[in-house]
């Protein structure tokens, strides 16, 4: 087994036992998951004046750090949606869903919630997070004003 192997398996375990013990409540509890490794290794850095000159630096952080392959987004409103392509949690959400487990935490969501956060002094909401094929399309409430208006 490869160390990635390993430490995907280690993850999937601990969601597992998580979901177990929350249930959907998870999601709310998991919000900070992935956030520390781009604030110690970026600090600031990501956050730009506006909110798509934001998103656009998480993605390309995302994408130097191998973590995935390509994102779009789409925003408007108080709704901002991510798809990211190639990442490399994808393994451990396919093996949760395998026992029924919807996906309830995204590391990469997470990471973009932040910076939009430090953005608009609010805390946004991961809404749904949807698999299809390689690819996984976040849906990112905005809490407090609308992208417009960032």
């Amino acid at each position: 087994m490869s160390n990635d192997k390993y430490y995907s398996e280690i993850v999937k375990d601990l969601e597992l036992s998580f979901w177990d013990e929350r249930g959907r409540g998870a999601r709310y509890r998991t919000t900070l998951v992935g956030v520390n490794y781009f604030k110690e290794k970026y600090g600031s850095d990501l956050a730009d004046k506006s909110w798509s000159k934001t998103v656009q630096n998480v993605i390309d952080a995302l994408v130097k750090d191998n973590i995935i392959k390509n994102a779009t987004y789409d925003g408007k409103g108080n709704v901002l949606v991510v798809e990211f392509e190639g990442c490399v949690h994808l393994d451990v959400e396919r093996e949760l869903a395998k026992k029924n487990i919807d996906p309830f935490s995204c590391p990469c969501a997470n990471v973009v919630m932040h910076y939009i956060d430090s953005l608009i002094g609010a805390n946004s909401e991961l809404v749904s997070i949807e698999l299809t094929g390689d690819n996984c399309k976040v849906t990112i409430g905005i809490v407090g004003s609308t992208l417009e208006e960032i």
